[in-house]
C-alpha cells in the first residue's frame, strides 16, 4: 500500500499488541523524498516521504526484532506475499460473484428457442439447427465476452506474481 508521511520512515517497525500474543510488523520500502508546496503559503514547501508499505502480524518473542533486522528480505518477501494474496482472493471472490451475477444472463431458457410440438425429421432438422443458430449468437455476444473476460483475470501479467 502507498503511503506517505512528513517523517521519513524507519525500514520497519514493530507495534507490540501484547507481550505474550500477537504484534504487527510494518515494513517501509521505496521510500522517495519530495519537495511539496504547502498549500496557502507562497513559495513555501515541504519534505513528504513516499514509500510503500506491508503489514503483517505474528506472535511476539523477544528476539522478534533482531530476527527480522537479521533476516529482513525474507521477512519483507513474506509481507509482499501475504498482501498479494489477500489482493488475489479478494479479486477472485469478486470475479465469482460477477460471474455467479450474469449466469442468468447464459442459461438455456434465455435462448429463445422452441422445440416443435409435431416433431417429424424436417422439424427436428430446423429445431437443431435453430439451436445452434441462438447458441452460436448467445456464444458470441458481448456478456459471453465480458464473463471471458472475467475467467482471464487470474491469467492477466502480474497476477499470479
Amino acid at each position: 500500500m502507498k503511503s506517505e508521511s512528513t517523517v521519513r520512515p524507519e525500514r520497519f517497525t514493530i507495534e507490540y499488541l501484547d507481550k505474550f500474543e500477537k504484534c504487527t510488523i510494518r515494513f517501509n520500502t521505496n521510500i522517495q523524498e519530495e519537495q511539496r508546496p504547502i498549500p496557502g503559503e507562497e513559495e513555501e514547501t515541504e519534505t513528504i516521504y513516499v514509500y510503500d508499505t506491508y503489514v503483517i502480524k505474528t506472535w511476539y518473542r523477544k528476539t522478534l526484532q533482531s530476527d527480522v533486522d537479521y533476516n529482513y528480505d525474507v521477512w519483507l518477501d513474506f509481507a509482499k506475499k501475504q498482501e498479494y494474496d489477500e489482493y488475489a482472493k479478494t479479486i477472485r471472490e469478486q470475479r465469482d460473484k460477477l460471474l455467479q451475477d450474469s449466469d442468468k444472463e447464459m442459461v438455456l431458457d434465455r435462448l429463445q428457442f422452441n422445440l416443435p410440438d409435431n416433431i417429424t425429421a424436417t422439424s427436428l432438422l430446423q429445431a437443431v439447427k435453430d439451436f445452434f443458430t441462438s447458441l452460436k449468437d448467445v456464444m458470441n455476444s458481448p456478456m459471453a465476452e465480458y464473463r471471458q473476460k472475467l475467467r482471464d483475470i487470474p491469467q492477466q501479467e502480474r497476477f499470479s506474481l
